[in-house]
């Protein structure tokens, strides 16, 4: 029997407008199959299947076929390399299939690919995969013969795998292998292998488990080693070697553990004084989560190490459109030149001006990665049964929740980090560090009546920037003390403490370091009629400290009123209103500077207003209307209105 496949493309004119070179815009594709009838024989006193094909392909260089119909990888099995423009291809292919017991086969393929008069190429293939005794062996040889107008070469791929199992160990397996590329281009003037010619050779070798088991593990080892061409020969460029492990413990339902680890060498052959001769790496990472006594205690965590390169960067500035950026210029010598050390986050809508764009260099530091997470709940009332006891009673209120993130960069000496604790942000040798270190405590938090809630915060960065090291540490605890007066009145009294710190390392940029201490003390008041109506009123009285450079002191002292109104479930009404009172005392220097700016809040000292008002309503089904209106003056300076209408749809 045959099959013929056949497309015909009668529209493709590249000029529609021009009746010159009509003669391409047709072109042809087809493709004819011939299969033979199942032969069945005994050969070597088994029964076997032969089958065979052939085919015939055409391909015209004016066709232009609305998808791809080449596999990807087509013109690299050929080693056509770079084709600059299309032509007429022919394709005879025969095929043998030799089949017979427990999967085993044999196949082979002769293909012949012309290209015009400019190439033509002969493929061999021939593939084997099959079962015998206790070993399963794939293998695969590939071999393709081409020559074109200035070049002759051939492509030789050959692999192999060898598979194991045993069944007295659990059904462990043994895998090793063996695959090659040797990719041979020569010039037929000078006799020489072309520079785009390649080689390498790879063996692997694992050992593993069971893999249908909860707990499982790996073992892989596989080395590569690679060729370039040096005139009539071929001489070893470098050559890794990989080392890796693997374990997954599944099976205990109240705990699980993965752990990966790959240590890698690479040597390079090539002298050359601008690469190391040798270089060690090693990754790894481990993943557990556990649950304890009935979820009394439960969490987990992540660890996770590397090697790499890190690009030294340079940043700037871009003005954006009025409240899409994040940052504000303040032209703290009053020369107009926007200079780097004159920009701030900014803290109200229209301040927020520009953006920051990080420009990445040509300098690259080799680095050593590390990452640490955990995560912890401990929550007594899952184990207390009893609470008819006044202090296990007590102890069920309590609840805890801990948390730790840790990303690491360091410059690389030789040397493989582990320790996440091991260096502190004033390093030399550290390139970037994210750190946060969360903790919240709660007391009777699924009361109603009555509650305490403490949360605390440290969080430190550290980046390597072009001009120097840029670090920032943060530290924040705040309490809060909740009760309930009656169904509709709720007293609050909240306590703050914090600590922040910027340093840099830089002639520009020494005036933005500070270290500023702030206590703040928070008692409120809400009212609260159902899902109607709410008004909170809240008084701070606030106290920063700089404890470096100048010592600049900030009192200020804040009233801040809040209504919500909701109406009939369709439309919602926000008002806040704040007074606050800032007495700002500097030595040797004035608000307007960075250490100002951070401690006012972007506010000015004396008396300042801020306010607020947002409206929200549900149109329709899926249509809202927002319009919202905001307005501050901050001490002397005049008043400052904003103004925003949106409407969006919600699918």
């Amino acid at each position: 029997d045959y099959d013929y496949d056949y497309d015909y493309d009668d529209n493709y004119n590249k000029n529609l407008f021009s009746s010159i070179n009509k003669e391409d815009d047709h072109g042809f594709a087809g493709k004819i199959q011939f299969n033979t009838s199942t032969k069945k024989f005994i050969l070597l006193h088994h029964n076997h299947i032969l089958n065979a094909n052939a085919s015939y392909e055409q391909v015209q260089k004016s066709f232009n076929p609305l998808e791809r119909i080449r596999d990807v990888e087509f013109l690299r099995d050929w080693s056509v390399l770079n084709p600059l423009e299309s032509v007429n291809e022919k394709i005879i292919d025969l095929k043998f299939k030799l089949s017979g017991k427990m999967g085993n086969e044999i196949n082979y393929s002769l293909t012949n690919y012309k290209r015009d008069n400019i190439y033509t190429g002969f493929r061999h293939l021939l593939t084997q995969q099959g079962v015998y005794g206790q070993f399963k062996i794939v293998s695969n040889l590939n071999l393709v013969q081409f020559n074109n107008i200035i070049q002759n070469g051939n492509y030789f791929r050959p692999a192999l795998q060898i598979i194991k199992g045993f069944k007295k160990l659990n059904d462990w397996q043994l895998m090793v292998g063996y695959s090659a590329e040797k990719n041979k281009i020569a010039n037929i003037l000078f006799d020489t292998i072309a520079a785009e010619s390649f080689a390498f050779e790879r063996i692997e070798a694992s050992l593993k488990s069971n893999q249908n088991n909860l707990n499982k593990w790996e073992i892989t080892y596989f080395s590569r080693l690679n060729y370039l061409a040096n005139q009539k020969n071929w001489k070893k460029s470098d050559q890794n070697r990989n080392y890796s492990f693997l374990a997954s413990l599944f099976k205990n339902e109240n705990s699980r553990l993965k752990i990966g680890a790959t240590y890698r060498t690479f040597e390079i052959f090539e002298k050359s004084i601008n690469n190391p001769q040798k270089d060690n790496s090693l990754l790894g990472d481990v993943i557990y989560d556990f649950i304890k006594k009935n979820g009394f205690i439960q969490g987990g965590f992540s660890y996770e190490i590397g090697s790499g390169q890190e690009q030294k960067r340079s940043y700037t500035f871009l003005p954006v459109p009025v409240g899409q950026g994040n940052y504000t210029w303040i032209d703290y010598n009053n020369n107009g030149v926007e200079e780097l050390n004159e920009f701030e986050l900014a803290v109200f809508q229209d301040q927020k001006k520009y953006i920051k764009i990080y420009t990445p260099t040509n300098q690259f530091v080799k680095t050593n990665l590390l990452q640490f997470n955990y995560h912890i709940d401990i929550n007594p009332a899952s184990i207390i049964k009893n609470k008819s006891i006044w202090y296990q009673k007590l102890i069920s209120k309590a609840a805890l929740s801990s948390s730790l993130q840790i990303n690491k960069k360091e410059i690389a000496n030789n040397n493989i980090v582990f320790n996440p604790f091991s260096q502190s942000i004033i390093d030399t040798s550290v390139i970037s560090i994210n750190t946060l270190f969360s903790n919240y405590f709660s007391f009777n938090k699924s009361s109603s009546i009555w509650g305490v809630d403490i949360n605390q915060i440290s969080s430190s960065s550290k980046s390597l920037l072009t001009y120097g090291v840029e670090s920032r540490n943060h530290q924040h605890v705040f309490s809060k003390t909740r009760i309930r007066l009656n169904k509709k009145i709720f007293f609050n009294l909240g306590y703050r403490y914090s600590k922040d710190q910027l340093n840099t390392i830089g002639d520009k940029f020494l005036n933005k370091n500070y270290l500023v201490a702030q206590y703040a003390i928070e008692p409120s008041v809400q009212l609260q009629n159902r899902a109607k109506w709410r008004i909170l009123l809240t008084y701070t009285d606030n106290v920063k400290k700089n404890e470096i450079d100048a010592h600049e002191v900030l009192m200020s002292k804040s009233i801040t009123g809040e209504m919500k109104v909701n109406i009939f479930s369709k439309t919602n009404l926000n008002i806040k209103i704040n007074y606050t009172r800032s007495d700002f005392e500097e030595k040797n220097t004035v608000a307007n500077s960075t250490v100002g700016f951070f401690m006012l809040d972007g506010l000015s000292t004396g008396r300042n207003y801020l306010w607020n008002i947002d409206l929200n309503k549900r149109l329709a089904g899926n249509i809202e209307m927002n319009i919202s209106y905001e307005g501050r003056k901050p001490g002397n300076n005049s008043i400052t209105n904003i103004g925003r209408a949106s409407v969006r749809a919600i699918f």
